[in-house]
């Protein structure tokens, strides 16, 4: 498993360069790199996927595809079994939740998680966690691909006796994510991607 959770920020205005050239290093030169929009209303994913392509197409120079609610279950498959990364974009976490179960996605993620380079920002790095710390310092169930609970955006928020509090309950590791930075699970081993200033407090159970 490669897998990166990252704590906010906005690729395209390049807050989250150092980041994505770190998640480049573990794909070919040649890579494919899809987006799953679904933590955001239909009419602003085309957007998303227009910032997408600022940092993966335009510097990376990767392919670039997203998903579409308007595609099949089996159009979203091939998008996903073709890439190399999977790119979950912030937003609301429970649509996107919300999205991954309406489309079947949670297990086709589960599967292709032991092969692909998964990403989530924000929102989509909640989701793909077992719990989460929404904005009114309450838990939301996520996929459990990765075993614990994650909190984002943290240098803007108080919530580490939640988080604390919520890995006592479920017997679980937990992560405290500043915006702009990632933890990375690289083959079973979490390494921090920061900048000096920045902070990822990790608890461990």
């Amino acid at each position: 498993m490669k897998l990166f959770l990252i704590g906010g920020g906005h690729p395209e205005r390049g807050e989250t360069r150092y980041i994505d050239k770190e998640i480049a290093k573990h794909v070919p030169k040649q890579a494919t790199a899809v987006l799953i929009p679904f933590a955001l209303e239909e009419k602003f994913q085309s957007s998303a996927f227009d910032r997408f392509n600022k940092i993966y197409r335009d510097e990376l120079h990767f392919k670039t595809q997203a998903l579409k609610a308007t595609d099949s279950l089996q159009d979203m498959i091939k998008k996903l079994s073709e890439s190399d990364i999977i790119y979950l974009w912030g937003g609301k976490t429970k649509w996107l939740l919300e999205s991954l179960k309406k489309f079947s996605l949670e297990t086709q993620l589960k599967i292709l998680s032991k092969t692909k380079v998964i990403v989530g920002n924000s929102a989509g790095a909640i989701a793909l966690c077992s719990y989460g710390i929404t904005d009114d310092k309450t838990l939301i169930r996520g996929t459990g691909i990765v075993r614990m609970i994650c909190d984002v955006h943290s240098n803007k928020t108080d919530n580490e006796q939640v988080l604390r509090d919520a890995c006592r309950k479920f017997n679980l590791e937990g992560v405290a994510l500043d915006e702009c930075t990632a933890l990375a699970i690289i083959n079973g081993k979490e390494q921090f991607v920061k900048r000096e200033g920045t902070n990822i407090v990790l608890v461990k159970n």
